[in-house]
């Protein structure tokens, strides 16, 4: 009985001096993805895609885990005239991260530098396109 007691006591002045409560951020403690839009400008011609089908959105999630950005360049891919892609991430927060892939070399995030990447990874975004119809 003494034993339940210190724990009771211990307890109670934990909660009464602010021990047990935890501070919550305004924030999500989890976002999750809810869209992945695409624009895809190659050989000419501009498609559009809207995934939202899970096994979808993870076949895109994992193509932009793969491809490895080395570090940045000076050049200015954006001028190049060649196939261009915008992946948009829509989160259930309200928040996005844009992706931007030129000729299959470059890949920047939101605002940031442009990246280099191996182009034979960045060739496989167009056929992974291809292969999975747009949800909407």
């Amino acid at each position: 009985m003494k034993v339940f007691s210190y724990f009771l006591l211990v307890f109670v002045l934990s909660t009464l001096t602010g021990c047990g409560k935890a501070d919550l951020p305004d924030q999500p403690l989890c976002r999750v993805v809810t869209t992945i839009d695409v624009t895809a400008a190659h050989n000419g011609t501009v498609s559009h895609y809207i995934y939202s089908h899970s096994d979808k959105m993870e076949t895109l999630l994992n193509y932009l885990r793969m491809v490895h950005p080395d570090a940045s360049t000076d050049m200015a891919p954006d001028t190049f005239r060649a196939d261009a892609y915008q992946i948009t991430v829509s989160f259930s927060d309200g928040n996005h991260s844009t992706y931007y892939q030129i000729y299959n070399e470059f890949l920047k995030k939101d605002d940031g530098s442009w990246m280099r990447i191996d182009a034979d990874q960045g060739a496989t975004l167009y056929p992974i396109l291809c292969s999975m119809p747009t949800d909407r």
